[in-house]
C-alpha cells in the first residue's frame, strides 16, 4: 500500500506499537486517556470536566503546539487529554458569541494535533475519531481555513486508516470548500496542504495526471505564499519537497534522494518535520539496497533522531527502515552506531 500511495508507511497505517523506553512508559497511559477524551467530547454531549478561562485555552493551545514542535511527543500527549476534557466543557458551556466562537477554533486546531500525535505514536484507528472531532467544530464556524484544516483533517486520519478512497474524498471536499476563497496566505497554504494531499491520493489510485494537475497548483500556492509558519502547517516551497521526497520514496528512490540533497530542512523551523525529512530520505536510501546507500540511511536515522529523538523513536517506519539494513548486515558488521540506534528505537541486532 505505502507503495502505491507513495508515502509514508506510518502516515497510513502505524502499528499500534509505543516503544517501551523510559520515554515511552507514560505515553501508553496517555494515548489510551486521549481516546477516552476524544469519545466523550462531542459538541452534542455535557460536559465531564470543568470549563476554562479564554486565557488559559489560548496559552495550553500555544504550549502544545510548541512542545509538538519540538516533537517531544511524551510533553503533548501527557496535556492533551486535559486540554480536550476542558476546552469541550467551556465550548458546551458557553453563555456568548466570544466563547462559543473561540472554543470551537480551538477544537478544529486541537483535533488536528491529536490525530497528528496519534498517528505518529501508531495509534491509527483513534485518528478517525479526531478528524470527526475536528469536523463537527469547523461546521459552527463560517471561518473557510478551518473548515479546510478539518478536511485535511479528515483525510489523513482516513489514510491513516488504510483507506486512500476516503482519504481523497475528504481532500476534494476541503478543496470545494475553499473554491474562490484562497485570496489570503491562510487559506492558500491550507489549500496548498490540500492539494499536496490530493496529489498523493491520486497516485496511489492511478489517476497520475490528476495527481500532476495538483501537485502543480499547490506548487504555485507555494511561490505565492513563501515558507510559513506553524500555524500555516509549514506550507511553502521547502515543506512541498519534504512532501515530493515522501511520495518519490516508493516509486523513484533515486529521484527522492537527489530533490533530498537539494533540499535545506533547517528552512523550517520545526525538528518535528525535519526528523520526518530525514525519515523519509532513510527509506529512500534504504530502498537502494547498496552497502553505501544502507550507511547514508543509518546516518539519516541518526539525523533524525539527533533532531527529534521521540519522532523516531515511537515510530514504526524507522523501526522498519533499520530493520531492513539489519536484514543485510552480517551481524559482526553492524557498526556501533547502527547497534545503537536499533536498541533506542526497539529493533533487535
Amino acid at each position: 500500500m505505502s507503495m502505491v500511495l507513495r508515502c509514508s508507511v506510518m502516515d497510513l497505517i502505524g502499528d499500534g506499537y509505543v516503544s517501551l523506553t523510559s520515554d515511552g512508559v507514560g505515553l501508553v497511559d496517555d494515548v489510551h486517556d486521549i481516546l477516552a477524551a476524544l469519545i466523550e467530547t462531542a459538541l452534542e454531549d455535557e460536559a465531564t470536566a470543568d470549563p476554562a478561562g479564554l486565557g488559559y485555552l489560548n496559552a495550553e493551545a500555544d504550549l502544545l503546539e510548541e512542545l509538538y514542535r519540538r516533537g517531544d511527543f511524551t510533553g503533548t500527549a501527557a496535556r492533551l487529554a486535559p486540554f480536550l476534557r476542558r476546552l469541550h466543557a467551556t465550548a458546551v458551556t458557553a453563555t456568548n458569541t466570544a466563547t462559543a466562537t473561540r472554543t470551537r477554533e480551538l477544537t478544529v486546531q486541537a483535533a488536528h494535533r491529536t490525530m497528528n500525535v496519534m498517528r505518529s505514536t501508531g495509534q491509527r484507528a483513534d485518528t478517525y475519531l479526531a478528524g470527526e472531532r475536528a469536523r463537527d467544530a469547523a461546521a459552527e464556524l463560517d471561518d473557510l481555513s478551518l473548515k479546510g484544516i478539518a478536511a485535511f483533517t479528515r483525510a489523513h486520519a482516513a489514510l491513516s486508516c488504510g483507506s486512500m478512497e476516503r482519504g481523497h474524498k475528504f481532500a476534494a471536499a476541503g478543496l470545494r470548500m475553499l473554491e474562490g476563497g484562497t485570496a489570503d496566505q491562510r487559506t492558500m497554504a491550507v489549500a496548498g496542504q490540500l492539494h499536496l494531499t490530493s496529489a498523493m491520493t491520486l497516485y496511489g489510485l492511478k489517476r497520475e495526471s490528476e495527481a500532476e494537475t495538483h501537485l502543480a497548483e499547490a506548487e504555485d500556492l507555494a511561490t505565492r505564499t513563501g515558507d510559513c509558519g506553524q500555524e500555516l502547517g509549514w506550507f511553502g516551497p521547502t515543506n512541498l519537497t519534504f512532501w515530493m521526497v515522501a511520495m518519490e520514496v516508493d516509486r523513484d528512490p533515486r529521484r527522492a534522494i537527489a530533490i533530498a540533497n537539494t533540499t535545506n530542512p533547517s528552512a523550517i523551523d520545526a525538528p518535528t518535520r525535519q526528523a520526518s525529512f530525514y525519515l523519509d530520505a532513510a527509506r529512500a536510501c534504504a530502498r537502494i539496497g547498496s552497502r553505501d546507500s544502507d550507511r547514508a540511511a543509518i546516518r539519516m536515522i541518526a539525523s533524525a533522531e539527533n533532531v527529534a529523538p521521540q519522532r523516531i523513536r515511537f515510530n514504526p517506519l524507522a523501526r522498519e527502515v533499520l530493520r531492513i539494513v539489519v536484514r543485510r548486515t552480517k551481524e559482526n558488521a553492524i557498526d556501533p552506531q547502527l547497534r545503537g540506534l536499533c536498541e533506542r528505537i526497539g529493533v533487535k541486532t
